[in-house]
């Protein structure tokens, strides 16, 4: 039995590892039925620390398995993420904080895993916004009222929450409701310090320039992170300059995984000619047809170099008018980026 992140890749692979590894959890006999009953395998995303999978029985009904790689040392001796992370949902599902519902984890040779329960009809919260609401001022407005509540919640029940983005988030559009979907390292604390509420902040921080300033702040209000619009100013000024410190870190290491065609921002593809390398959707999703389309503006380069710098811009200070849909890099080391 494959017992190592890297040697679980099929849909067999991923049978085989539930069926005979030992779950733990408050539900482990009723995800063991569930296994044992059969079900089919759909992968959602992966990076070389996390692999997703959605797991659907003939009932419909689904599950989600989530894949740890083994941790560096000494990381390995006094944190295992699987049973870390599924008491952390437990703790805060039993706090009446929504997160997605835990059932059960364990332990592999290397790594582990967790299982968690699907939730029907829910999308990425970043993929309803960007796909659906921002563009009709009705939902808009009560997704952005949804969204404080859900930071409400958090600011008043002292969590602090260090990767709070709408990736993080799901989102039911039938009866409006957000969900927590990774709540790996989110701690109760006895009182708010100004680095948690900062970190509340993230999620309204990469709103910006999306939606009006207004909207911005009237969300830290609703949400009880500031109690006066002068509060509100001052706080989503020092939150986007935390903001901008913590993704300047991080630019290198990103920049890297963009031009290698393997991130959540990019897909590359060979061709006869050169290397493509497509653009994901604002929500991190390859697009449907990776074709060229004839109302695309192609803008040439005389060399790979001269067009990295706009595109690699693009995703790091990301607007409407700037971003490139691909990239090419042609064999004679030319190079182009189209626009729509």
């Amino acid at each position: 039995m494959h017992e190592k992140f890297s040697q679980i890749k099929t849909a067999s692979d991923i049978r085989e590892l539930l069926l005979f590894t030992k779950l733990n959890g408050e539900n482990a006999d009723a995800v063991g039925d569930f296994i044992r009953k059969g079900f089919e395998v759909f992968p959602v995303k992966q990076n070389p620390k996390r692999k997703v999978y959605r797991l659907v029985n003939s009932s419909g009904y689904s599950m989600y398995l989530k894949l740890f790689a083994q941790q560096r040392f000494p990381f390995t001796i006094f944190r295992f993420y699987p049973s870390m992370e599924y008491e952390i949902a437990c703790r805060l599902e039993k706090n009446g904080i929504p997160v997605i519902h835990y059932l059960a984890w364990s332990k592999l040779q290397k790594g582990g895993f967790c299982i968690s329960e699907g939730i029907p009809a829910a999308v990425s919260a970043r993929q309803y916004f960007f796909e659906t609401a921002r563009s009709n001022p009705a939902l808009l407005n009560h997704f952005l009222g949804k969204l404080a509540e859900l930071t409400g919640i958090l600011y008043h029940k002292n969590c602090r929450h260090p990767d709070f983005h709408l990736g993080n988030i799901l989102f039911t559009p039938r009866d409006t409701h957000l969900y927590l979907a990774d709540p790996w390292g989110i701690r109760e604390m006895p009182f708010q310090t100004n680095a948690s509420k900062f970190a509340l902040c993230t999620v309204w921080t990469e709103l910006r320039g999306y939606i009006s300033h207004d909207k911005l702040l009237n969300g830290i209000l609703s949400s009880g992170l500031a109690k006066t619009k002068i509060d509100a100013v001052e706080l989503m000024q020092q939150a986007v300059c935390q903001y901008g410190k913590k993704a300047a870190t991080r630019w290198p290491k990103i920049s890297r995984r963009i031009l290698s065609g393997k991130s959540k921002f990019a897909t590359t593809v060979q061709k006869e000619d050169g290397e493509y390398t497509w653009r994901h959707t604002l929500w991190f999703t390859s697009p449907e047809k990776m074709e060229i389309d004839p109302s695309w503006r192609k803008v040439d380069f005389p060399s790979a170099e001269a067009s990295e710098k706009i595109w690699l811009e693009s995703f790091r200070h990301p607007s409407d008018e700037n971003r490139p849909l691909l990239r090419v890099v042609y064999k004679d080391t030319r190079s182009a980026l189209f626009f729509e």
